[in-house]
């Protein structure tokens, strides 16, 4: 099970994603400045939903290395 720090664009995007997470049995984590600590089945519930995300951690690759971190 991978870990994530994510974000998102504004407010409403924010409030879209949580009600995606309601289909995930697993807690998500709330940091300062809309940082959010999420697991894989999270990522898969905003991509099923089609949410966009900001990473903040490194995001995996499609070869499973870590590409570059995100700033915003």
């Amino acid at each position: 099970m991978g870990a994530h720090l994510i974000r998102f664009p504004d407010r409403e995007t924010r409030i879209r994603a949580i009600r995606a997470f309601r289909t995930v049995r697993i807690a998500y984590v709330c940091f300062p400045e809309h940082v959010m600590g999420v697991t894989d089945e999270h990522i898969s519930a905003l991509k099923k939903a089609k949410i966009p995300i900001i990473y903040v951690s490194k995001k995996p690759s499609r070869k499973g290395k870590h590409a570059s971190t995100v700033q915003s």
